[in-house]
C-alpha cells in the first residue's frame, strides 16, 4: 500500500467524483448559474519504495494524480472520508493543487507529500466577486486572490436603427472596449440576457479604447465617439468580430475627445459634442468624411461669456441644437442643458437660446427630444439616477421641467417607436447594467416595461484543473444568447502575483461546437492530454483536447452515467480496448482498471506573505488510489 503524509497529518476525500456529481443531481435550466459550496483539490504522488511490504507481486508502482482520498493504514483498506458540509448553501469553491514539497518520513523512510497551496474557485452571486484565490494547506490564510476579466466591464451608450436593431457600446478590461449589436431589441424587447448580442465588435483591429456615443451614420454605417483614443470611428452594420473601422476621424478641432455625436441625414451634417464644452461641426460628411477637420465649431456662450463645460449629449430637433453639460463629474448640482437655435448656420461664440440649471441637473449625460405638437425633452441624469421629462408650455418655446421617473444611473437614451425609449443603464458592477425599455403613456408616468441585461458571455466561474506546467483551466458558465458555457486557459496561473487579473476570455473552449452547457467538476488526466469535464447542465462527461481553444467539439462524449443521471448513447453496446474516436458523435464507453504511476512533485516556488483573508470552503485531498481509464466504441 503506498502512503502519502501530509503537513498538517490529515487525510480528505477529493470532491472531483464526476460521474457521482452528475448522477446524485437534478439537470438545471441551461444558462442558470449554480452557487453552493463544493471543493476539488489534488496533489502529485512520488515514487514508492520498491521493498514496501504491501506491494504484492505485480502491483504497479506508479500512481496518477489521485482523484479520491483515503486515509493510509498499514492493516486495513482505504476507505474513503468525507470533510465539510455535503449541502452547498452558500458560494461556490472549487480547489485543485499542483505546488507540492517532497519529503522523507522519519517513521516509515518512504517519500511524502507536502501540500504547499491549494488553489480555489469562489463565485459569489455577482460576477465582478468571483475569485480565483490560492490558500495554505491549513485553509486559513489566502496567498494570492486573483480577479476573473470577462468581455465587458460597462455598458456605455444605446442606439436605435430605424429597422429597430440596437447598437450599444461598452467598456471592456485592459483599457478596450467593443459595439454589440442586438437585431429587433427594440421592437421586441423582452426580459432576459444581452449577453453578446447578435455579433460583436472587438478586438484590436477595431481600435476602439473607450467607446461612449454611438450614433446611426450614412450608407448603413454607424459612428462611435471613442473617448480613450480621441477619435471617431465609422463600421458598417454589418461587421463582426475583430473587424477594423471603414474610417476614422481624429481631427477634432480645438476638442481633445469628443463624447457624442449626431448626424443629420438630410443635410449630411455631424455634429459632435467635444469634452472641453465645444461642438464641432462636419459638413459634406458622406464625403469629406471628416478628413480635414471641423468646418465649423460652435461654442455655447451667454451675454458673451463661455458656459458650456463638458459637453456629452447632443441632438437636433428642427431648428434646434439641444446639448447636455456635466460639468464635474464629480460635482452633483453642477449640470446644465443648453438650446441653441438655427444651427445649420450657427459658428464661433453663439448665444444659447435657454439654459437650463439646477434642480436635479447634476450630470446629464444624454439627452433626446421628440418633435411634433408634443415635443418632449429627455435627460438622463445619472448622478441623481431620474430621468427627466421637460416640455415647453403650449405658447411657448422654453422647456421646463414636467416630472420625472427613477432611474439607476441612466447613462444614454435612444427614441424607439410608438411612445417608447431604449436607455442604457450602470450602476456600479457589472451584473446591474442592462438595456432598459421605456414605456411614454400619453397620460401618466412613464414605466420600465423590460430589462435586457447580464452582458457578455461569462455568468460565473466554476471549477479548476491545474496543469504540470502550472497553467490553469476554469470552467464557466455563460447566457445562451452568447454560446452558453465554457472552460478557459489561464496560462501560469501558479506564478500570478496577488491582486493579478485573469483573462477568462483570451483562450478558452467555447462555442456552440462545445456542447457545453452547464459545466461543473473538471479534471485533466495524468498525460495532461484529455480534459475532462462534468456538464451538470445535459448529465454528461465531455472530453476535449486541452490545447485546442475555440468552438472546439469534444473528443467524444460519455453520455451513459448510470444511476438513472445520464441520457441515451448513441451506440449501444458497450465495448472496451477501444480508443476515443476522433468525430464529435458521443460514443457508449465502459471502464478498465488504470494502473497507477508516478509523477514527481514540483518544488514550490517562493512566495512573499501576504495578509489576505481567508474564504471559508470545505477542502479535500488524496492519497493513492485505482483510477479507470475510459474506452470508446
Amino acid at each position: 500500500m503506498q502512503k502519502y503524509h501530509l503537513d498538517r497529518n490529515i487525510s480528505l476525500v477529493l470532491a472531483n467524483l464526476l460521474v457521482m456529481t452528475l448522477s446524485g443531481c437534478n439537470n438545471p435550466t441551461p444558462g442558470e448559474t449554480e452557487s453552493g459550496t463544493t471543493t476539488d483539490t489534488t496533489t502529485d504522488g512520488t515514487d514508492t519504495d520498491a521493498t514496501d511490504t504491501n506491494l504484492t507481486p505485480g502491483q504497479p508502482t506508479d500512481t496518477l494524480p489521485p482523484t479520491s482520498t483515503e486515509p493510509a493504514t498499514d492493516t486495513e483498506p482505504p476507505t474513503s472520508t468525507t470533510v465539510g458540509p455535503t449541502t452547498e448553501t452558500g458560494p461556490s469553491t472549487d480547489t485543485d493543487t499542483t505546488d507540492t514539497d517532497t519529503t522523507d518520513t522519519e517513521t516509515t523512510g518512504e517519500p511524502a507529500i507536502e501540500v504547499v497551496r491549494v488553489w480555489a474557485t469562489a463565485n459569489p452571486p455577482l460576477l465582478e466577486q468571483d475569485r480565483i484565490v490560492a490558500l495554505t494547506p491549513a485553509l486559513d490564510a489566502a496567498t494570492a486572490t486573483l480577479t476573473v476579466g470577462g468581455d465587458v466591464v460597462s455598458i456605455q451608450s444605446v442606439a436605435v436603427t430605424q429597422q429597430g436593431h440596437a447598437i450599444v457600446s461598452y467598456d471592456a478590461p485592459g483599457t478596450t472596449g467593443g459595439v454589440i449589436i442586438k437585431n429587433d431589441l427594440a421592437d421586441n424587447p423582452q426580459d432576459g440576457p444581452l449577453g453578446l448580442g447578435d455579433r460583436v465588435i472587438r478586438g484590436p483591429a477595431t481600435g476602439l479604447v473607450a467607446p461612449k456615443g454611438v450614433e446611426v451614420g450614412p450608407m448603413g454605417s454607424f459612428l462611435v465617439a471613442d473617448t480613450g483614443a480621441a477619435a471617431i470611428k465609422v463600421f458598417e452594420f454589418g461587421a463582426e468580430g475583430d473587424a477594423a473601422p471603414t474610417f476614422e476621424i481624429t481631427d477634432l478641432g480645438s476638442s481633445e475627445a469628443v463624447w457624442d455625436v449626431h448626424y443629420v441625414a438630410n443635410a449630411d451634417v455631424l455634429y459632435a459634442a467635444g469634452t472641453n464644452g465645444e461642438v464641432q461641426v462636419y459638413e459634406d460628411f458622406s464625403n469629406a468624411m471628416g478628413q480635414t477637420g471641423p468646418d465649423r465649431t460652435i461654442v455655447p456662450v451667454e451675454g458673451g461669456t463661455k458656459v458650456s463645460v463638458n459637453l456629452h449629449g447632443i441632438t437636433i430637433v428642427g431648428d434646434n441644437l439641444f446639448l447636455s453639460d456635466v460639468g464635474d463629474p464629480m460635482e452633483t448640482t453642477d449640470g446644465q442643458l443648453f438650446r441653441i437655435a438655427d444651427p445649420a448656420n450657427a459658428e464661433g461664440d453663439v448665444e444659447v437660446a435657454q439654459k437650463i440649471a439646477g434642480g436635479d441637473l447634476g450630470n446629464p449625460v444624454d439627452l433626446e427630444v421628440t418633435g411634433g405638437m408634443a415635443s418632449t425633452l429627455w435627460v438622463a441624469e445619472k448622478a441623481n439616477d431620474k430621468l427627466l421629462r421637460f416640455r415647453p408650455p403650449l405658447l411657448g418655446e422654453d422647456f421646463e421641467l414636467v416630472d420625472s421617473v427613477d432611474v439607476a444611473k441612466p447613462e444614454s437614451i435612444a427614441l424607439a417607436t410608438n411612445n417608447r425609449l431604449i436607455l442604457a443603464s450602470n450602476p456600479a458592477g457589472l451584473d446591474l447594467d442592462g438595456v432598459l425599455e421605456v414605456e411614454v403613456p400619453l397620460i401618466g408616468a412613464p414605466t420600465i416595461t423590460a430589462t435586457i441585461d447580464r452582458l457578455g458571455s461569462i455568468t460565473s466561474i466554476q471549477s479548476i484543473a491545474l496543469a504540470g506546467a502550472g497553467d490553469g483551466l476554469v470552467g464557466f458558465d455563460g447566457t445562451p444568447a452568447s454560446d452558453g458555457a465554457g472552460v478557459f486557459s489561464a496560462a501560469a496561473i501558479v506564478d500570478a502575483e496577488d491582486g493579478a487579473a485573469i483573462d477568462a476570455i483570451g483562450t478558452r473552449i467555447w462555442g456552440p461546437g462545445t456542447g457545453l452547457v452547464a459545466p461543473k467538476g473538471i479534471t485533466l488526466n495524468a498525460a495532461g492530454d484529455r480534459l475532462f469535464v462534468a456538464d451538470l447542465g445535459d448529465s454528461s462527461i465531455k472530453v476535449f483536447d486541452p490545447v485546442t481553444f475555440g468552438d472546439a467539439p469534444p473528443l467524444f462524449v460519455i453520455a451513459e452515467l448510470g444511476g438513472g443521471a445520464g441520457g441515451t448513447s448513441t451506440t449501444t453496446t458497450p465495448t472496451t480496448g477501444c480508443s476515443p474516436p476522433a468525430s464529435t458523435a458521443p460514443c457508449a464507453c465502459s471502464t478498465t482498471p488504470w494502473p497507477t504511476r508516478a509523477r514527481a512533485a514540483r518544488p514550490a516556488p517562493s512566495r512573499p506573505p501576504t495578509t489576505t483573508p481567508s474564504r471559508s470552503a470545505s477542502t479535500s485531498t488524496a492519497s493513492s488510489t485505482t483510477r479507470s481509464a475510459t474506452t470508446c466504441s
